[in-house]
């Protein structure tokens, strides 16, 4: 399981910006291959994995969201679809602070 670096901005919400980043890493991997989803079908994915029974780690999920092959990280092999580490790692990160944000969404009291 590949471990993402805790976000010092956890629990701030999420601007614009955030949700740009997102669309363009997912705009940059769709001109590697055309069947990686956009933005609302990876909020679904992202959704679904907050409610499973168990944690699901990256290796699991990433290849399935995304189409990908192997866990796509460093060296990059056919199959994988980030151009970098960075990129990868930039990924991650903004889906790790959404993520925090509908879990807390999900645990909020309702009235």
């Amino acid at each position: 399981m590949t471990s993402v670096t805790p976000d010092p901005t956890a629990g701030t919400p999420r601007s614009p910006d955030d949700y740009d980043a997102l669309d363009a890493i997912l705009d940059e991997l769709r001109t590697r291959d055309d069947e990686v989803p956009a933005w609302e079908f990876c909020e679904g994915a992202l959704a679904a994995l907050v409610c499973t029974r168990r944690p699901v780690p990256v290796a699991e999920w990433l290849p399935v969201v995304l189409g990908t092959a192997a866990l796509p990280t460093l060296p990059q092999t056919e199959g994988t679809h980030f151009p970098n580490t960075e990129t990868y790692e930039r990924f991650l990160a903004l889906w790790a602070r959404r993520e925090a944000d509908v879990r807390a969404a999900l645990q909020a009291p309702v009235e």
